[in-house]
């Protein structure tokens, strides 16, 4: 109930000013149905504060804010965003509702994704993106979604943004996985028998969807000796290290892009490199170039 109380916190401040008894029944009867999860009852009381004409600019804007908290909790996304763009109309700096838009966007997003209209979802996920960019799932979200329809560098793009805002997070690091995996597919062969990257998974869009966890590691491949010229590397991009020459093996750390490292041996397009804290792990040879300078 994190919006509700937050509606509650500035409702209790407006209802300081002037507002004649009747409107005030008519919040004061959303708030208390809203809260105990009577949504259409709590729509009915606030659209009828909204339409008797009597509230203050301030009142109808939190109204409408409020209104369409109470219309996303019955699923009615449509609404709830325009409600959000009204109370925007009427207080265009008010954080919460700005807030309750992306997430109004965000949330529509994930339900259009769900039924299939992969087109909406990555309209409505861009504009949460526009609404607010420092705020990683709706990266997330249109970055799977463009790797499910094989859009390969949008979708990197996307999920390397995600990483860069949440590096913690399981769900971004998994999906960008799967990017670097997928665009790793598209590289020139290193050699006769060079492993193929995993193959990509799909995974529809889910905002508790827990990590998958990684596959028994295979055993290592002899590896092969470090080209000459290749003892210093850097990084493309951000990239996932990991314990062993191939997708399958544990992720040890996330690294920026522009990251140094030493390169220890090759294995089939997988550089076994030393990074500058002496840590040791795998990366794919098309995510790692030539050092400057």
């Amino acid at each position: 109930m994190t919006l509700g109380w937050l509606r509650l916190a500035v409702i209790a401040a407006v209802l300081a000013g002037p507002v004649v008894a009747e409107p005030l029944d008519d919040l004061r009867a959303g708030n208390a149905a809203y809260e105990r999860g009577e949504f259409q009852d709590a729509v009915a009381a606030y659209t009828a504060a909204i339409i008797s004409g009597q509230l203050s600019v301030e009142a109808l804007a939190v109204t409408f804010n409020n209104r369409g908290v109470a219309y996303g909790e019955l699923g009615d996304f449509d609404r709830a965003i325009l409600d959000y763009s009204e109370a925007l109309g009427l207080r265009p700096d008010d954080a919460t509702a700005t807030r309750n838009l992306r997430v109004g966007h965000l949330r529509r997003g994930i339900a259009r994704a769900e039924r299939n209209d992969v087109d909406g979802a990555i309209a409505d996920f861009t504009r949460a993106i526009e609404i607010d960019p420092s705020h990683y799932l709706a990266y997330l979200r249109r970055g799977e979604l463009r790797l499910g329809r094989n859009e390969r560098a949008a979708a990197l793009q996307d999920l390397e943004r995600a990483a860069a805002l949440a590096p913690e997070d399981a769900n971004v690091a998994a999906a960008l996985e799967r990017a670097q995996a997928a665009a790793a597919a598209l590289a020139p062969a290193a050699g006769p028998a060079t492993p193929a990257p995993d193959s990509v998974t799909v995974v529809r869009p889910s905002d508790t969807a827990p990590a998958a966890a990684p596959p028994a590691a295979a055993p290592q491949t002899p590896p092969s000796a470090a080209p000459a010229g290749a003892a210093r590397v850097r990084t493309r991009q951000a990239v996932n290290v990991r314990e062993g020459p191939g997708n399958e093996f544990a992720r040890i750390t996330t690294v920026p892009a522009g990251t140094d490292a030493r390169v220890i041996e090759v294995v089939k397009g997988w550089n076994h490199v030393e990074l500058g804290d002496g840590r040791r792990g795998w990366i794919f040879e098309r995510f790692l170039g030539p050092p400057e300078g």
